[in-house]
């Protein structure tokens, strides 16, 4: 790759080789899942789970690409990080009762009309145990037309934690072909 491609870390860094070994996975990750489909200076991005891996990595992708607003889900202990990433309004979960309440509150108290046209939902996967936060059906529910544009963007990562744990103990099959 071409020198200015590369990034390098200082040598007084304290981030770890492990830490940066992860970038390209969550980076790549928030960056397909948000680039194609964001107006810069125009879309209003949620990111449920906006502490985790992918999570605040997303923020500052949306924030990079020009999001107006970036609107993130976490708890308490996260909140001053997740702003610190570019986080222009923090939902803290665990101080709610409800977070679709906390949304609507919040969506109905800007003077924007803000709505959010792109959801990254870090937290939902295939899991049947994601299945009781219900924030896909709750965020998405006709019901609720005052928190997404109805031709929104729901992108949801993950899948059934099976699936995460047959691919990381699951050998590669490098011989059964016939070549």
């Amino acid at each position: 790759a071409p020198l200015h491609q590369i990034a390098r870390a200082p040598r007084s860094s304290a981030i770890t080789m492990e830490e940066i070994a992860s970038l390209p996975l969550v980076g790549l990750t928030a960056w397909q899942a948000l680039s194609p489909h964001l107006r810069p200076g125009q879309s209003n991005v949620l990111i449920v789970g906006g502490s985790g891996g992918t999570g605040h990595v997303a923020i500052q992708v949306a924030k990079a690409l020009g999001a107006k607003t970036v609107v993130a889900v976490c708890s308490t202990r996260n909140v001053e990080f997740v702003k610190e990433c570019g986080a222009t309004h923090v939902i803290d979960y665990s101080l709610e009762e409800d977070v679709i309440v906390a949304l609507q509150n919040h969506v109905n108290k800007d003077d924007d009309g803000l709505c959010f046209d792109i959801i990254l939902d870090c937290v939902t996967s295939g899991d049947p145990n994601d299945a009781r936060y219900q924030y896909p059906q709750r965020i998405r529910n006709a019901h609720n037309p005052s928190i997404v544009v109805p031709d929104h963007l729901y992108q949801r990562l993950g899948g059934p934690w099976k699936d995460w744990i047959s691919a990381g103990l699951a050998p590669p099959d490098l011989f059964s072909h016939s070549w």
